[in-house]
């Protein structure tokens, strides 16, 4: 019988220690996650140069842009059309598109928060 309890409190110890490892290990996914989608928030829009038009489509432009300050990090800017998208009532595309783009974990795609 004792060891019953012994070995039943040894599960019960496992399973809080388990629980903490979990709860720790969650806590430090949400950091790493706030660091990725905080990847480039030091930057404004403000602090980039346009070069060059990479690409123009029906809702805008694809920008190549430069950091003033480091004018080694460079970046592909899409601007879009406010206007256009709401008169064609594709906010929902828009809003899809930035969810997959921030989901995509590529070192080529940035992720920066503007929405």
């Amino acid at each position: 019988m004792p060891s019953e309890l012994n070995i039943q409190h040894k599960s019960q110890r496992s399973i809080r220690m388990k629980l903490k490892m979990n709860r720790a290990a969650c806590k430090r996914a949400r950091i790493r996650k706030a660091r990725r989608l905080n990847e480039f928030d030091y930057i404004r829009l403000d602090d980039l140069d346009v070069i060059a038009t990479l690409g123009v489509g029906g809702f805008g432009r694809v920008e190549l842009v430069q950091y003033m300050y480091d004018k080694t990090q460079t970046f592909a800017l899409k601007c879009l059309k406010k206007q256009h998208i709401v008169d064609t009532q594709q906010q929902e595309h828009v809003y899809s598109e930035k969810n997959i783009m921030i989901a995509c974990r590529s070192p080529f795609i940035s992720r920066y928060n503007t929405l």
